[in-house]
């Protein structure tokens, strides 16, 4: 959804307000939002992947050494 944030705030942006500055306004808008979530993702992904190789290093390690 990310991905998708600053093209649908400019669409918004540009229907809402006046032309020109509903335009900037929606994809600055955008373009915060977009970053903010992308970034929220990737540190959950992130997190997830530290948590699952805490659960699985016990098992892994003895084959590794």
């Amino acid at each position: 959804m990310g991905l998708l944030q600053l093209p649908l705030a400019t669409l918004a942006g540009t229907f809402s307000g006046p032309p020109i500055i509903g335009t900037v306004a929606g994809a600055a808008s955008g373009l915060v939002s977009g970053v903010g979530l992308v970034t929220h993702g990737a540190l959950e992904l992130l997190a997830s992947g530290v948590s699952i190789a805490k659960t699985v290093a016990p098992f892994v390690l003895p084959f590794l050494l």
